[in-house]
């Protein structure tokens, strides 16, 4: 029987989109026993360098793929290996295919999203804390609890050179005026009046002012990306940015009541009868009730 291995090929999107073929290559490593290659998360992404975007996106000392097959082992399992595409097997006859070189399935791009694995949360947020930079786990761990996040998307939209008109037609971005209103809205509720609110975001301070003036708001960072999303995932509530798997990410781990501005919530990312709310909220209507 040949060996099998699991390589999640990550292209030079962001972390989210990134994370999406490596837990698809996680979960198949499982199903199959076989060890999975670590996935190259630093790349070359000249675009952040050009726009000079606040955060650049390159992943440096995130993770350390600890338990992955890696250096010069990896370079060497895939110089000598059949290559199988992620629909060219099945779980049960791949191992059975009489080559005697290993197989290395290659798992890459978007897919149907977190539709793949939404029933695979738990194994996932395990492994990426066991796989993650520990600084960046204390980091994401440290902050008191509870509290309210809101991630705002800028960096790669708002430097692009688009007009303001062009902005709103993009469905990754999402208004700052309909953070403010349900960040307000969101303080006219018992439940949540008093929590603080932590902004993540990858803009400027002047480009959030808006949002970080409101009581009670604060611009916080792991100093890290992948320590964003763990820390997001331990709020009671996270106001999202739409069609951001960077904000899907940290509802997907946190099955926590999100919010998404009305038409850009790209997908469901909890598993069916979960009856934690996640959805669109227009400005002027109440907050969903109940909201989990």
């Amino acid at each position: 029987m040949n060996r099998i291995y699991c390589y999640p090929k990550l292209g030079r999107a962001g972390l989210g989109n990134c994370l999406l073929p490596w837990a698809r290559a996680l979960i198949a490593a499982r199903k199959l026993s076989a060890a999975v290659l670590a996935p190259r998360w630093v790349q070359p992404r000249l675009g952040a360098l050009i726009r000079r975007e606040t955060k650049k996106r390159f992943y440096f000392a995130e993770f350390s793929n600890a338990g992955y097959v890696r250096g010069l082992h990896k370079y060497a399992i895939l110089l000598g290996s059949h290559r199988a595409g992620e629909s060219d097997y099945s779980f049960g006859g791949l191992a059975a295919n009489g080559r005697r070189r290993p197989t290395v399935i290659v798992f890459e791009g978007l897919r149907n999203y977190f539709s793949d694995i939404i029933n695979e949360r738990a194994v996932l947020l395990q492994e990426l804390r066991k796989i993650v930079n520990e600084h960046s786990i204390e980091r994401a761990d440290a902050l008191e609890v509870p509290f309210i996040a809101v991630n705002i998307r800028r960096g790669d939209l708002t430097n692009a050179g688009w007009s303001a008109e062009r902005l709103m037609t993009e469905p990754r971005f999402t208004p700052t005026g309909w953070f403010v209103e349900a960040i307000n809205a969101v303080r006219q509720d018992c439940r949540w009046a008093n929590l603080p609110i932590k902004v993540v975001s990858d803009g400027t301070e002047a480009e959030l002012e808006d949002v970080i003036r409101l009581p009670g708001c604060e611009l916080t960072s792991t100093k890290s990306a992948v320590g964003d999303i763990l820390m997001m995932s331990r709020a009671c509530m996270i106001v999202a940015s739409g069609y951001s798997t960077f904000s899907m990410w940290a509802s997907y781990f946190g099955q926590v009541p999100t919010l998404y501005y009305p038409g850009k919530m790209q997908q469901k990312v909890f598993p069916p009868g979960c009856l934690v709310f996640e959805g669109e909220w227009l400005v002027g209507q109440p907050l969903p009730c109940p909201l989990a």
